[in-house]
């Protein structure tokens, strides 16, 4: 009996000590694969990720050694604007933290008659054309990014100069101010892909809108817009996460297209009729950045009414 006793117990106690055995490996199995979650997450490359941002692609294997230093543009700006200024017919240029109305980027807007004569014909020489207006390496690529008005856009990020040693990026916003609830509908447009080397005037892409479509977030079916009347291209530089005045063409190009955004409504710094005439002055002068704050200036960290 005595026995017996004994030999239960022992069982009673390698049952238990497997069971321990079993639960520390269960344990240990759970937890290893959490750390690897975890580790691919934060290694995760998002330039493939659908949803909100659209489907983009970035290359990171571009070398900003071989990219000029942004103060090289002070005395050598680009004469080489991103669209012919004879298709543009409104606009503004960046207006600044310290301006009356902020918006960071230059807007450029187009004569209807374009998206007009590609939608009769569906060549895309109809269309404007997109400029390289220096040389560069494509750094990503936006092929249907959704925007909180509706809008979905698609365009560039262009590795073009450094600051410091970190690369700076012209960003192409190409925006027709519409959805035309195709993820590939675009791609047609855009003749660059991430990880492409490109050279000044060079075509790149096509601003596309139509004549025939709502403009984005109308609600009012009677009062909408065409898709057309809005549809622009944003531009201005990003460095380190900040978005800075696209400060880097001639004062030539910026007294050109003074003249062209004057032909529309959107060429001030104000949302009403009160508005401050330097901003006027400013563009006149054929600078593309006013009232920037010492973080917008791509030069140096230091404040401009006029750049």
């Amino acid at each position: 009996m005595k026995d017996l006793i004994c030999y239960q117990n022992d069982r009673q106690k390698g049952v238990g000590k497997f069971i321990l055995k079993f639960r520390y490996a269960f344990i240990s199995s759970i937890l290893l694969t959490f750390v690897v979650a975890i580790y691919n997450n934060c290694t995760k490359d998002d330039s493939d990720s659908e949803g909100i941002h659209g489907s983009a692609t970035s290359s990171g294997s571009e070398s900003s050694s071989t990219l000029p230093n942004i103060t090289s543009f002070l005395d050598n700006k680009s004469d080489q604007f991103i669209v012919d200024l004879a298709t543009v017919m409104d606009g503004h240029i960046y207006r600044g933290t310290n301006a009356d109305n902020p918006h960071t980027g230059g807007h450029i807007y187009f004569d209807s008659a374009y998206f007009s004569s590609y939608e009769s014909s569906g060549e895309l020489n109809d269309l404007p054309k997109i400029y390289a207006p220096f040389d560069g390496v494509i750094s990503k690529v936006d092929t249907y990014y959704a925007q909180s008005t509706g809008n979905y856009r698609y365009g560039y990020l262009v590795n073009f100069a450094t600051r410091d040693g970190e690369a700076m990026n012209f960003n192409f916003s190409i925006e027709p101010f519409l959805n035309p609830s195709d993820s590939n509908f675009y791609k047609k447009f855009l003749l660059k892909s991430a990880g492409d080397t490109i050279n000044k005037g060079e075509v790149i892409a096509y601003m596309y809108s139509s004549t025939s479509a709502v403009s984005a977030n109308c609600t009012d079916g009677s009062s909408c817009a065409p898709s057309s009347q809005n549809a622009h291209i944003h531009f201005n530089l990003t460095w380190n996460g900040t978005m800075l005045s696209p400060s880097i063409f001639t004062d030539a190009i910026g007294k050109d297209l003074d003249e062209k955004m004057s032909l529309g409504s959107r060429h001030k710094d104000c949302s009403g009729s009160d508005c401050p005439a330097d901003y006027e002055s400013c563009a006149q002068s054929g600078k593309l950045g006013y009232q920037l704050s010492a973080l917008e200036n791509p030069f140096e960290s230091s404040e401009s009414t006029c750049l």
